[in-house]
């Protein structure tokens, strides 16, 4: 029997003959971006998007941006895994459940942000959306911002805790994929507005860290979602932070005026100490979710 080259080895597994899921994960990540490149330059051509400076052309950008990551992982699922898109985390078993227990869970987090600036008196509130817009205004915006961050959480969670993390896992074990993937997570955010801050970057790190949480504690991805929709949406279009360094008004219009390192400056609180302990009190809330799902009526 011949043996396998070097060559052959560094690149497929010798036990199915597949590419090895490192190689994997960086060819669907390079299609995925090489896709994303032309469909959002065809975009632009034609007049679909322009100036990424209304929550508009930012909704088109980032519709167009998943649509390139679900191609490419459909596409990597039949050539490269063998598998269905389904079995990164997508089974329809419990999703509502799961999605609306990461949605409630994710919006207490944030409203335990706004109460701790609050009464450490790090922010003021200068007033509502509603008293210096047209409520159609208002609903308008937060309805196009909650369609943003529903792509932004769907996307990033089935790309970086399914198709990333999952191969990742496969081939150099569950913990080190964790940590690699959480790293990813967090240096991918590096060119935003003080993306660069060692707080911002443990910060992001810590919350790839939760997201894996939650994948692993359900063995499904919808839970994440939902943390990650909500995370986004409550943080900045309800309660006015800052989103990882990006920020529109949001329906709380608030000024920080606290110390950047413990409100985390223009990254937002994803990068002040706070976020550390609102995320273990996540993971409690995770837990206490799991005791009640065990008690509903066909649950299991």
């Amino acid at each position: 029997m011949r043996q396998p080259s070097l060559l052959e080895r560094i690149f497929f597994s010798s036990s199915d003959g597949c590419l090895r899921s490192g190689w994997r994960v960086i060819v669907q990540t390079s299609f995925q971006y090489a896709l994303a490149l032309l469909l959002s330059l065809a975009a632009i051509l034609i007049g679909l998007i322009g100036s990424l400076d209304t929550p508009q052309n930012l909704l088109a950008a980032k519709a167009i941006e998943v649509l390139a990551l679900i191609i490419s992982i459909l596409a990597a699922c039949r050539w490269l895994d063998r598998r269905r898109i389904a079995d990164f985390g997508l089974q329809p078993a419990r999703r509502w459940a799961d999605f609306t227990a990461g949605l409630l869970i994710a919006g207490l987090q944030m409203g335990a942000v706004f109460t701790i600036y609050q009464l450490a008196g790090w922010s003021v509130v200068q007033s509502f959306a509603w008293e210096t817009e047209p409520v159609r205004e208002v609903v308008r915006a937060a309805a196009t911002l909650l369609l943003l961050f529903l792509l932004v959480g769907f996307g990033e969670e089935l790309h970086l805790r399914g198709y990333v993390l999952q191969n990742l896992a496969e081939g150099i074990g569950r913990w080190p994929a964790v940590l690699l993937s959480s790293l990813i997570f967090a240096l991918s955010h590096i060119f935003n507005p003080g993306g660069k801050a060692p707080m911002a970057i443990v910060g992001l790190f810590a919350a790839g860290l939760f997201f894996a949480y939650a994948y692993y504690r359900t063995g499904q991805l919808w839970l994440s979602i939902g943390l990650h929709v909500a995370w986004n949406f409550f943080e900045n279009p309800v309660f006015g932070f800052p989103v990882s360094g990006l920020a529109v008004p949001g329906l709380i219009r608030q000024s920080i005026v606290g110390p950047p390192f413990w409100t985390g400056g223009v990254f937002g609180p994803e990068a002040s100490p706070v976020i550390l302990a609102i995320l273990a009190l996540g993971v409690g809330l995770i837990e206490i979710y799991k005791r009640l799902e065990a008690r509903w009526p066909g649950s299991r």
